[in-house]
């Protein structure tokens, strides 16, 4: 693994996890298992790094099969019983294919945006 700088700590860390994440499991290269465990690492990673960071995650837009929701659920579930002190949130993209070879448009980003910020406002105080 390569060294990586994080120059200052992050307010909120956002993970959408999306369907490249998904292909290797649905073209029969890898387990849910697999997946699951691969994002649990990731994730502790990531509140051992931001320790002070908000986390949310996500998935939506693209997410072809019920197994990306289901694994950050998974993960959700567990990471907030490990960590019960940290602020962790699970948030889900409204689905949008509209746009070029199945990806969202760039009005449905843009609403995505529009929906995290809101989830965010409400849920984080200023």
């Amino acid at each position: 693994r390569a060294a990586y700088p994080f120059p200052r700590e992050s307010n909120i860390v956002v993970v959408n996890i999306g369907t490249n994440d998904a292909y290797a499991v649905l073209s029969g290269e890898g387990t849910e298992d697999g997946l699951y465990n691969g994002y649990m690492v990731f994730i502790k990673r990531l509140l051992s790094v931001h320790k002070n960071a908000a986390l949310v995650l996500t998935n939506g837009f693209m997410d072809p099969d019920p197994l990306l929701g289901r694994a950050v659920d998974r993960a959700y579930e567990t990471i907030k019983k490990q960590f019960p002190n940290r602020k962790i949130f699970r948030f889900i993209f409204p689905r949008d294919t509209g746009g070029a070879n199945g990806h969202p448009t760039a009005a449905g980003q843009i609403e995505g945006g529009r929906l995290l910020a809101a989830f965010l406002a409400k849920v984080l105080p200023r």
